[in-house]
């Protein structure tokens, strides 16, 4: 929704395809649910939840490397559902752009050759070489993290880019063999090439400085609304009584609190229900470690709009890419507990940054999270170095969501802008 909602505002008639369920019904907008079979996204699950309880980063990315390829197979099933053939089939349906959110199924650019119409993927992290190649930007391997964007590029970690850079080309290669039994329209290598645009969730002064072709477009902080909402009344009356300020722990969407050991879940409630601050905790079990008149327990939380607010002290997070983003948007410190994945690059971002500090709650107990946690809250140099990023961050000629519809409509102008395109 996050690419979709500024075309929808700007007056766009706009169709979304999801496999997920979308809380935000507008009749803006023409939405296609094609949901999963039941047993698909049991696996799926399974599998994420397997890999966040590796102590191993080594076996949790491997895990992870399973879940895409499952996620691949979902979206296979998808689009063979008769709603999503009726799409395709129907004579009456026509497109001035096709938009992909990109993740391992590039082979779906086919669906803009079958509408005769440019194609614009999107991706949600910071851009590895592959996702580079579509646009036809450069990528070293010898110079440029693929995966971890703070890495120091000695020999090791040169080694460690190639590795993660070849199982991203071996995804991509099951995606094009998926692709062809799907589609029957130019060859893939003449689609890559047709390649309009590519968003990505990533800005320069959040990494590496890469050179980039005209058609790769940096939206860092797309899903950050311009204006935050006010939350729900019983949470909005539970804030404004922080004197001292609040706190905000979530785990993100996918996670659950679960996931992490339980003598690292019961040494955070023990530090949290003792502190001052009143606590705002994403729980997604039922019965919660405990009771704490200063902390309120809820399945779900607007993310966004509590990290907008003036009296948020601090966020403990995953690190998933999108909460990082959010928070240094806003310029909160964090606590990172990095689960699986890229999460692990995304904390060493935030420490090395100092934005905030990374635990592993593995091993963590009472007394090292609690010198963790009033480290963080009590030193204002995470503060500082957070908040002097967020300037930066923000000072743009063009909002994330103004380059979404300026970009998205300059591609339909010029009938997919073929003269941005890279002749690599």
């Amino acid at each position: 929704m996050a690419i979709a909602r500024p075309l929808i505002d700007k007056g766009h008639n706009v169709t979304i395809v999801t496999t997920m369920a979308i809380k935000d019904k507008n009749p803006k907008y023409n939405h296609i649910f094609l949901p999963p079979a039941e047993e698909d996204y049991a696996k799926y699950q399974q599998i994420l939840s397997t890999a966040a309880g590796q102590s191993s980063s080594f076996d949790s990315y491997k895990d992870i490397f399973w879940a895409n390829v499952e996620r691949v197979r979902i979206q296979d099933k998808a689009i063979s559902n008769p709603r999503f053939k009726e799409l395709l089939e129907n004579p009456g349906n026509k497109f001035d752009a096709v938009i992909i959110g990109w993740v391992f199924n590039t082979y779906q650019i086919g669906i803009a050759a079958h509408f005769k119409c440019p194609v614009i993927l999107s991706f949600i992290n910071h851009p590895t070489s592959l996702v580079l190649s579509f646009s036809g930007s450069p990528s070293s391997l010898a110079t440029v993290p693929s995966m971890f964007p703070y890495d120091l590029m000695c020999f090791k970690n040169r080694l460690k880019n190639m590795f993660f850079a070849l199982i991203w080309l071996v995804l991509e290669e099951f995606s094009e063999y998926k692709m062809a039994q799907y589609y029957e329209y130019p060859s893939y290598d003449e689609m890559k090439k047709n390649i309009s645009l590519v968003f990505c969730a990533s800005h320069f002064v959040d990494g590496r400085i890469r050179a980039l072709t005209p058609g790769f477009i940096e939206i860092g902080g797309i899903q950050v609304k311009e204006k935050p909402d006010p939350p729900p009344k019983d949470v909005e009356e539970f804030i404004e009584t922080a004197d001292d300020g609040f706190i905000f722990f979530s785990l993100g969407t996918n996670i659950k609190t679960a996931d992490i050991s339980p003598n690292a879940t019961m040494a955070i409630f023990r530090v949290l229900s003792q502190s001052k601050y009143k606590v705002l905790w994403k729980w997604d079990d039922v019965d919660p470690p405990g009771k704490s008149p200063n902390i309120m327990f809820r399945k779900w939380f607007p993310q966004d709009d509590l990290l907008a607010n003036s009296k948020l002290k601090l966020f403990i997070t995953h690190a998933g890419k999108g909460s990082t983003v959010e928070a240094t948007y806003h310029g909160v410190p964090m606590i990172a507990l990095p689960i699986y994945g890229d999460q692990f690059g995304n904390a060493r971002e935030i420490t090395e940054m100092g934005y905030g500090l990374t635990v592993n709650h593995w091993n963590a107990t009472e007394d090292s999270f609690r010198k963790d946690f009033y480290e963080v809250l009590e030193k204002p140099k995470y503060l500082k170095a957070v908040t002097k990023f967020s300037q930066r961050y923000r000072d743009r000629p063009l909002s994330p969501r103004e380059s979404v519809v300026f970009w998205t409509e300059y591609v339909i102008r010029h009938r997919g802008a073929k003269h941005m395109q890279s002749p690599l």
